[in-house]
């Protein structure tokens, strides 16, 4: 199986990645990508409070775990400290951290915390993230392809599950998070 990584357009592919031929290399995801947390846990509260379903300037659209699916993401709605928003956007002055600010502006790969898989999707406007939900950003634009290959593919989550197996849940469900993903080997 050989899976083609096209560009956002559609256009011609942009990375080829062998889903099953291919080993994963000795680099790891950390040296290629700066890797960060959503939404602290103790920030949860603070933060749904400060959700709204309006889009104001210099807002950003909220993206929980359960946006995410393999190579794409949407706008839901999100269930944070028992609020729920339709169609969430996180005023700027809500966020606490610079080094937050920086991760939310970037273009970024998109991980869910808790997933049957490890899976990944491209969002190349500013999102901020919720709890459970791992930003990945490239050190260089043309690594995104290969990123996102190697996050979606059943070598990584074959891996993740082989390498550290305390991280499932009940159900079918893994546990990702920073620290781990920093360690996925990745092709040189």
């Amino acid at each position: 199986d050989v899976m083609a990584i096209v560009s956002d357009s559609g256009g011609e592919p942009i990375h080829w990645l062998a889903d099953r031929a291919s080993p994963l290399g000795s680099v790891t995801l950390e040296s290629l990508a700066r890797i960060g947390s959503g939404t602290p846990g103790f920030e949860a509260k603070s933060v749904s409070l400060a959700l709204t379903d309006a889009e104001s300037p210099g807002a950003f659209r909220f993206l929980s775990a359960g946006s995410v699916r393999p190579y794409r993401w949407t706008h839901d709605k999100v269930r944070l400290s028992r609020r729920v928003v339709e169609q969430p956007w996180l005023p700027r002055a809500a966020v606490r951290s610079a080094k937050r600010v920086a991760l939310y502006e970037a273009p970024k790969l998109i991980v869910p915390g808790v997933a049957k898989q490890l899976c990944a999707a491209w969002v190349p406007a500013p999102c901020a993230l919720s709890v459970g939900v791992i930003g990945v950003v490239p050190h260089r634009p043309e690594l995104r392809g290969l990123l996102l290959g190697v996050l979606n593919s059943a070598e990584a989550n074959g891996w993740m599950e082989e390498t550290m197996p305390g991280r499932a849940l009940t159900s079918g469900y893994h546990r990702f998070g920073a620290r781990q993903l920093r360690k996925i080997p990745v092709p040189d």
